[in-house]
């Protein structure tokens, strides 16, 4: 679902998609992939569907990040708090911004982060405490797990994030830095919910 709309989205960027797993069976309910894709990194069936594999594929998870360049723009579906953590720490490093989504079985939410936002309010460590101290997480994981479950609402939630976060990337590209931007989204089972910058009282 992300995929697709970042290839419209962002047509004359440089792609570079990281990811170890690989496509399967369990993997089919919640993804726009064919079975004939089964036992394939994901990277690379991204690659080839959405971006004409004109995009880089590291086929590793996202821990040795030394190789991204200054200024990067970071896009995230992690389900850990570690892995969000990594992702807020290298875009301080880069000095970049970074777009981090993620669901629950019934909840979505994505939020934006820019690097001269850090430790401000709205710095998502310090809005997510457990972020910044994280600890192994029990919630659901967004593979096969949930379909042992029985809680269809993931693959709708799995969505759900990605339209989020593709909304929060187009609030992004038409409006500065200094704006007033939405940084965070949520879809709950009561509706939408949109923080702006304005929503502190020293933003």
């Amino acid at each position: 679902m992300l995929a697709p709309g970042l290839s419209k989205s962002a047509r004359r960027a440089q792609f570079t998609l990281w990811d170890k797993d690989i496509y399967e069976r369990k993997n089919i309910d919640r993804q726009l992939f064919s079975q004939g894709y089964i036992g394939t990194p994901k990277a690379e069936v991204l690659n080839t569907l959405y971006f004409n594999d004109n995009a880089i594929v590291n086929l590793k998870w996202f821990t040795d990040t030394r190789i991204i360049e200054s200024g990067a723009f970071l896009i995230g579906c992690p389900d850990n708090h570690e892995a969000r953590l990594h992702i807020l720490n290298t875009t301080d490093r880069i000095e970049g911004a970074c777009l981090i989504a993620g669901n629950s079985d019934y909840t979505s939410e994505a939020f934006l982060y820019h690097h001269t936002w850090k430790d401000k309010p709205w710095d998502p460590r310090i809005l997510y405490p457990e972020i910044a101290n994280p600890v192994q997480s029990a919630a659901t994981s967004c593979t096969g797990e949930a379909v042992e479950q029985d809680t269809p609402q993931l693959a709708g939630a799995n969505h759900m994030a990605a339209s989020l976060l593709l909304w929060l990337f187009t609030q992004y590209k038409e409006k500065t830095i200094d704006s007033d931007l939405p940084i965070s989204v949520k879809a709950t089972e009561n509706g939408f919910i949109v923080t702006r910058r304005s929503d502190y009282h020293d933003a």
